[in-house]
């Protein structure tokens, strides 16, 4: 690998995982594509997967005392079989038709509370289930995770560390699948520790520019960020 593709790596790092403690999504997906085109689609992966436990497990040690603790755990307790499930058939199953499904079921999300109305919440256990399954094939769950906990219309803080938490159980369960299935192996654990370090210090930052941004506004980028995420899903798949 060259200088400038390990710089641009590490800058993508944090300026990726910045932008997750700030707004709780948008980073992993700009990490996936930069580990792809740095790392290649296999090792990318498991890769991102320790990255994100690094990541998005600091921002909910960060906001500990913000957690809707309930809904994550909940979320965590779906994502079990899901992950399972995921790992096992690795490879097999399509990933760009599970993608597309995925970002249907965002945009049906989005606007679940102006159909079913505005007493409806999701079914934790049950996004956690889809992510863990789609996670472990495609390496995507921000955005599957992140439309739930939208739902509930917490301050940006509790969001942000609520949705960490949840996927913080994710990228565990997919670290332990993949240690089954010799996905870890000397090179895959060398990238995910030293970006999942250097994540921490964007996740240190993102929390306090977010602690700044009024929840208004926090709403509504928020919104912007899941509505290109499931377009993008949409239109290009798990690519």
């Amino acid at each position: 690998m060259s200088t400038e593709t390990l710089v641009l790596l590490l800058a993508g790092t944090l300026a990726a995982s910045t932008l997750s403690g700030t707004f709780g999504v948008g980073g992993g997906s700009l990490l996936l594509l930069l580990l792809t085109h740095a790392l290649g689609p296999v090792v990318a992966v498991p890769v991102l997967t320790l990255t994100q436990l690094m990541a998005n497990g600091s921002r909910a040690a960060l906001g500990w005392r913000d957690l809707a603790w309930r809904p994550a755990l909940w979320f965590i307790a779906g994502a079990v079989p899901g992950v399972a499930v995921g790992a096992w058939v690795l490879g097999e199953l399509p990933a760009d038709a599970l993608a597309r499904v995925a970002g249907g079921a965002i945009l049906l999300g989005l606007g679940a509370k102006s159909v079913l109305g505005r007493d409806w919440k999701p079914r934790f256990w049950l996004v956690g289930a889809a992510t863990g399954l789609l996670s472990a094939v495609a390496g995507i769950a921000g955005p599957f995770t992140a439309v739930a906990f939208w739902q509930l219309g917490l301050p940006p803080l509790a969001f942000i560390a609520s949705e960490a938490l949840a996927v913080t159980g994710v990228h565990l369960l997919k670290t332990l699948a993949y240690a089954r299935i010799d996905l870890l192996g000397g090179q895959t654990l060398s990238w995910g520790l030293l970006l999942g370090g250097v994540s921490l210090a964007g996740s240190w930052l993102g929390r306090r520019l977010a602690g700044r941004i009024q929840a208004r506004i926090f709403r509504r980028v928020v919104l912007a960020f899941l509505v290109v995420a499931a377009l993008q899903l949409l239109i290009g798949g798990a690519r």
